[in-house]
């Protein structure tokens, strides 16, 4: 398929092509695949090049969520406290970054990004802003401090 011309690629060519590579393909890398080869059928389309687009009728296939494993309190106080003792110049401040990802306001933030003028050290701050379209889940900015769950001896 990759040496003909694309005005005789036809939607068997495509099916026959989706399904071998949907086997080696994670879902979300053959769905974006597909997307793109839509696309630029589409692209010949408008030019005129092609009537119809042979692999509108592709079918996505599902993205099953992973499962997350995540360290329980006392894991991640242990993996606080390794960060901390690095001995890195920047230890300490790297710590403290990551107990305010534990911290309530980070925690609501659905999908968190933060960059560093988003923590204020001295306050014990993080500014949560969340997804720079859709912001966070009612458009405010949250600012939080670590919670007692992840509060070290300063």
């Amino acid at each position: 398929m990759a040496d003909r011309e694309i005005r005789r690629i036809t939607k068997t060519d495509c099916k026959e092509w989706a399904r071998a590579f949907r086997k080696v393909a994670s879902p979300t890398r053959y769905n974006n695949t597909v997307s793109g080869l839509r696309h630029v059928f589409d692209v010949a389309k408008d030019a005129g090049i092609i009537y119809s687009n042979p692999a509108e009728r592709l079918e996505r296939v599902p993205v099953r969520a992973k499962q997350l494993t995540l360290p329980s309190g006392d894991q991640f106080l242990q993996l606080v406290d390794a960060v901390e003792h690095a001995g890195a110049w920047c230890s300490r401040d790297c710590a403290d970054f990551c107990a305010d990802w534990h911290s309530p306001a980070a925690e609501k933030a659905k999908p968190l990004r933060s960059t560093w003028r988003d923590v204020d050290f001295d306050a014990g701050e993080i500014v949560v802003r969340g997804d720079p379209e859709t912001a966070t889940k009612n458009w405010t900015v949250r600012r939080g401090a670590a919670d007692s769950r992840c509060t070290r001896a300063v």
